[in-house]
């Protein structure tokens, strides 16, 4: 609100206020369905628990992923301040967007590949040094609840992995 107060002071802060929240309650219910369908997907392929996987008789919609989903989502909320939370989201999702970047670096330099991406390689490592350079500016908290939220999904595939074989 403040920058468009700034770059467009015509236009007025309430109603730019009503479209970010509807803009970011659109982006939750987002994240909140593929988040469920991920962990429904990820379950089918054995993965993580099968209960996971349960889909709902009448609705057809992954019902125990959304409840944990959900779970989830509540447990993160009202963790602490949303603000902090969504500065770790930022991190988590930095983090991935460099991993995909350099991924892209390694992929170039292996032999050809079927179907192979073709892109410069300065592209992805110009991507991978942004990256780091806005992680860089992270504070301690947010390392710490990413760090937080990365260990619990390494325990949940530890688990799944052990249940898949069992």
């Amino acid at each position: 609100v403040d920058v468009v107060g700034k770059a467009a002071p015509w236009f007025p802060p309430k109603l730019f206020g009503l479209i970010a929240m509807f803009a970011v309650a659109n982006t939750a219910l987002l994240n909140f369905v593929m988040a469920s369908r991920l962990l429904y997907g990820m379950s089918n392929q054995g993965l993580i628990p099968k209960a996971l996987s349960k889909v709902h008789n009448k609705n057809s919609t992954p019902y125990v992923a959304i409840l944990v989903v959900g779970v989830l989502f509540l447990t993160l909320s009202l963790s602490g301040d949303v603000g902090s939370l969504a500065r770790a989201t930022s991190v988590l999702l930095l983090l991935c967007f460099f991993v995909v970047n350099w991924s892209l670096v390694v992929l170039k330099r292996k032999e050809q590949i079927p179907g192979e991406f073709k892109v410069p390689s300065v592209i992805p490592i110009l991507g991978s040094l942004v990256c780091v350079a806005m992680l860089t500016q992270a504070k301690t908290p947010e390392w710490t609840t990413a760090g937080s939220m990365l260990v619990l999904i390494v325990v949940l595939y530890c688990i799944g992995y052990f249940c898949y074989w069992c």
